[in-house]
């Protein structure tokens, strides 16, 4: 017998636009429901935590309820995946205000 193991790839965006005409409003990696202990941490260019999200959550480009400018911010993601994996990404993306 052959064990065929299928790894599915995030898609973790670029940029998003959070100006509410809902296209791009959150900043969300898709995929996620493949794994497991699901962590991610929005950081700004100073290195300040500014959200930590799970699975589901996507963020809104806010921090303590105020519209963040634009600018690049930095991510972390902590997960596991099917076979017990942990991997650990990190990147950048935009939040572009018009």
């Amino acid at each position: 017998s052959i064990k065929i193991s299928v790894i599915n790839d995030l898609i973790i965006p670029d940029f998003f636009t959070p100006n509410n005409d809902e296209v791009n409003d959150t900043w969300k990696i898709i995929g996620l429901q493949y794994y497991s202990n699901v962590e991610i941490y929005i950081y700004n260019r100073f290195g300040k935590v500014l959200s930590k999200l799970n699975s589901v959550t996507g963020w809104d480009g806010h921090y303590l309820g105020r519209p963040l400018t634009s600018n690049d911010y930095w991510f972390t993601l902590r997960l596991t995946d099917i076979n017990g994996k942990k991997i650990v990404r990190k990147g950048n993306f935009s939040l572009i205000r018009r």
